[in-house]
Formats: C-alpha cells, structure tokens, sequence
C-alpha cells in the first residue's frame, strides 16, 4: 500500500493518520487491516488511538506536545501506595515478572517513576506503571519497615483526560521508558 511505503520512508506516524483519515470507510477499513499486519504492535495501538480521537485533525499538533510534555515532565513526587488508584487495562501479569522487577527494586531502587493523574474527585489514578506499582507493594508487604510504603511518582497537569489521551499517554510513556 503506498501510505505504508510513505510512512517507511520518513516514520511519520501523524502523516499516515492524516492519510488514512483522508481515505473513504471501506478503504480505510482496508488499508487498517494492512497496517495491523505491517506495523509493530505499539506503532499500530497509537495509530487506532488517534484515529479514534475527536477532532483529531485539529488536536494533533497539540495533544503531541500535551503527552511528550507530561511524559517528560522531570517534577517527581512520593505518595503512598494505597493513595493510587491502579485502574489500568493491564489487570494480570506473571507473578514472575512482578518478582524480577521487585528484586531489581530492591538491589538498585526504582530507575523510573510511575505515571498517575488527578481525576475529578482528587484521587491519584495509575496511567502508567501498574508492574512497578505491584512490586512495591509486595515490598512493602515483604519487607514493612524499609520504606516501601511510598513510591516515585510523575503527576499529568492535564485535568480530566480523555481514555484516548491516556492511552496514548501509557503507550508513550512505556516506548520511552524502553
């Protein structure tokens, strides 16, 4: 497909939304289904996302540089664990998995903060960072009086963000904490 090919040549994710969104719905469904099989599976999840978003010709430059500037945002805070809300779509992950990264917590600290928001009722919501997040806690639990009753945390200025800008948001983050 020639959007594919365009898109390999200059790795312009928001050229090629602009070019599926231009396309006519069973075209688009087509060149979608193409993409899925093409992309890598982080690349493909951005594009749906913002091909979903409202108005997203208009809020494209912007929301760009709302999520680079909240994933980059260097103000780290600590909070307690049971103040973070870990609704996240990740819901399981392999207790070995949580182990490793628990015990690497331990030897070497947390290299990256987890990600959160306020939401309306001023509760800490988990946008990225639900692994981390579960290994401290079985550190609390494991070792209670070593300080693993709080954690790193990264809070998004944005207010009220939509499901599809903290999607976006968690993709980014994980792309750029890899």
């Amino acid at each position: 497909m020639q959007i594919y090919d365009q898109y390999l040549e200059n790795k312009n994710l928001d050229q090629l939304v602009l070019n599926v969104l231009k396309l006519d719905d069973s075209t688009k469904n087509e060149a979608l289904n193409f993409l899925e099989k093409k992309l890598k599976k982080v690349e493909f999840m951005k594009l749906k996302v913002k091909l979903q978003s409202k108005d997203h010709i208009d809020s494209l430059n912007l929301e760009k540089k709302e999520v680079n500037s909240v994933v980059n945002t260097q103000k780290i805070e600590k909070l307690q664990l049971d103040l973070i809300n870990p609704n996240q779509p990740r819901k399981e992950f392999k207790d070995e998995e949580m182990l490793l990264l628990a015990n690497s917590i331990y030897k070497n600290g947390l290299i990256n903060p987890i990600l959160v928001y306020k939401n309306e009722d001023n509760d800490y919501v988990l946008v990225a960072g639900q692994l981390r997040l579960a290994s401290y806690k079985y550190l609390n639990e494991k070792y209670p009086g070593e300080n693993f009753n709080e954690i790193e945390i990264k809070i998004s200025p944005i207010e009220n963000p939509s499901e599809s800008f903290l999607l976006l948001l968690a993709i980014e983050e994980n792309t750029h904490r890899n």
